[in-house]
């Protein structure tokens, strides 16, 4: 039995359900229990339960600095400047697949719809996103209030490379694993250290080198900062011109 993403299954109020499924296994049986965070207060009460005599594998720890991921932050006036610092990013950077975080499904929403109606404008005039002999790149959303099907479609197409601009809610930073991730943007502040390892932690993996950049807007500050020595690390400061 494999419980995997155990600390987010308890976040959301998923305990009880656990538990039957638990209760309906086997009782001979070997038992995984994988959480990013091990000091989880859930996790000790939930493991006691449910494991005998476990044996505990901590792989370092969430709080520890990525050294394959460089992390930029970039100053923004309001959501309108965001959207702007948004296209410019996405149209002048090198990369493979990109992933954009954003809070809320509707914020994902809209940018992602004005993302992809700045493609189209710009493929039509300037032609300038045939690049690296990749072709027209495609924007898509993801979030929790899509249906199952239309996830998986999502993910194909991103995972395949019909889709090469992601723009998605923390449903998609909890154990998705796409290959060829090698740009990570924020458009808004994580709400929260842990959080914000989820989101960069998507780029960088396998000894793959990988760019993460948050944008920050006044109200942010506050909360980057905190995540900065939560994390004890530094975010380069970049300016646009």
């Amino acid at each position: 039995l494999v419980l995997d993403e155990a600390d987010r299954m308890l976040d959301m109020g998923f305990r009880d359900e656990v538990i039957t499924i638990i209760r309906a296994c086997p009782p001979k049986r070997q038992t995984y229990l994988l959480s990013a965070r091990l000091e989880h207060e859930g996790i000790g009460r939930i493991a006691t339960e449910i494991l005998k005599e476990p044996a505990i594998v901590a792989i370092g720890t969430h709080r520890e600095k990525h050294s394959n991921i460089e992390q930029q932050i970039i100053l923004a006036d309001d959501p309108k400047h965001k959207n702007q610092l948004t296209n410019y990013l996405i149209a002048n950077s090198e990369f493979d697949k990109a992933l954009v975080f954003t809070n809320t499904r509707d914020h994902a929403q809209q940018l992602s719809d004005f993302l992809q109606s700045q493609r189209d404008r710009q493929s039509k005039t300037e032609n300038i996103w045939v690049k690296a002999g990749k072709g027209k790149m495609k924007v898509a959303c993801l979030h929790g209030e899509m249906s199952q099907d239309d996830r998986k479609r999502v993910m194909h197409w991103f995972r395949i490379g019909v889709v090469r601009v992601l723009v998605a809610t923390d449903l998609a930073a909890r154990g998705l694993d796409v290959k060829g991730v090698d740009l990570v943007l924020n458009y808004e502040m994580a709400r929260s250290g842990d959080e914000h390892v989820h989101h960069i932690g998507r780029t960088g993996r396998a000894g793959e080198s990988g760019l993460a950049i948050s944008l920050i807007a006044p109200q942010e500050w506050n909360l980057m900062s905190s995540i900065e020595r939560y994390l004890s690390v530094q975010f380069e400061h970049r300016t646009i011109k």
